[in-house]
């Protein structure tokens, strides 16, 4: 099965878990296919 983990940003390695920084955006199917096809990654 799958699992989602929640926690707080933390850029302490020894931290449970480890180093944490990623920061994410969502975006619509409409922008994500056209950044792909600008970054040239959709024909």
């Amino acid at each position: 099965g799958s699992a989602f983990v929640t926690r707080h940003p933390s850029g302490d390695p020894a931290a449970p878990g480890g180093e944490f920084d990623d920061m994410l955006a969502w975006v619509s199917p409409n922008i994500l296919y056209t950044r792909m096809v600008a970054a040239q990654k959709l024909p």
